[in-house]
């Protein structure tokens, strides 16, 4: 990994976080050059002996997913201890090594990810993760808006919170009623819980999982895209 690969990662998360980018990129820093993301940067090494306009584009996708997926992970702890910080930050480094592979990439590039929740706001660093992957990923506020956008298009994956107001099983809710249209795209459940009941739960009606860890959910988005036909 070169001083501009590195540079580009900071930069990402700089445009990204605003006021929070100092903190997160001297967090990032440590991340970085730690040896638990060895791999993510073997992989890059790897493509820059190879070559080719792809190479370029990969590092630059790289560095985007990397700095939303660190910055929306970091959030979700901000109000734990440094250490806390630290380790959430590196497992969001570790996931996109994992799961960005160029074929990733390819396949995300063609991928339409329809994403319901009712506060899209809250989940703003997640889906520019995705986005910087090379995914279109479409916005639903209700379980109508959803189930009127399944008509029309058929969706990679579908990503639905749980609750949405008065209605504390929207996600499972909207699930059925999919599955009831003949909508069979994979179904994850990304909210408040990781609760390992509600994760069963979850399986068992149909849906591939449950979290509410960016860092799993961008890893399970991806494997759902390469395995949906």
């Amino acid at each position: 990994m070169n001083v501009v690969d590195f540079v580009s990662v900071l930069d990402a998360i700089s445009r990204l976080v605003g006021a929070l980018a100092l903190p997160l990129i001297v967090l990032v820093a440590f991340v970085w050059l730690g040896p638990s993301i060895k791999k993510l940067i073997d992989r890059t090494d790897e493509l820059s002996v190879k070559g080719g306009g792809f190479e370029a584009t990969f590092k630059r996708k790289q560095a985007e997913v990397t700095g939303a997926l660190v910055a929306a992970t970091v959030s979700k702890v901000s109000a734990g201890t440094p250490d806390e910080s630290t380790r959430a930050a590196q497992t969001a480094a570790i996931a996109v090594g994992d799961a960005l592979t160029p074929g990733a990439v390819r396949r995300a590039s063609a991928a339409r990810i329809l994403w319901v929740d009712n506060h899209p706001e809250n989940n703003v660093l997640e889906r520019r993760a995705l986005e910087a992957a090379g995914a279109t990923v479409v916005i639903a506020k209700s379980t109508d808006d959803a189930l009127e956008q399944a008509k029309y298009t058929a969706f990679d994956a579908v990503i639905s919170d749980m609750s949405r107001g008065t209605q504390r099983t929207a996600g499972f809710d909207l699930l059925e009623k999919l599955r009831a249209s003949g909508q069979k795209s994979p179904y994850l459940i990304y909210g408040g819980s990781d609760a390992p009941q509600l994760r069963d739960e979850a399986k068992q009606k149909g849906a591939v999982d449950a979290t509410n860890r960016p860092d799993e959910l961008f890893q399970l988005v991806m494997d759902a895209i390469g395995r949906n036909p």
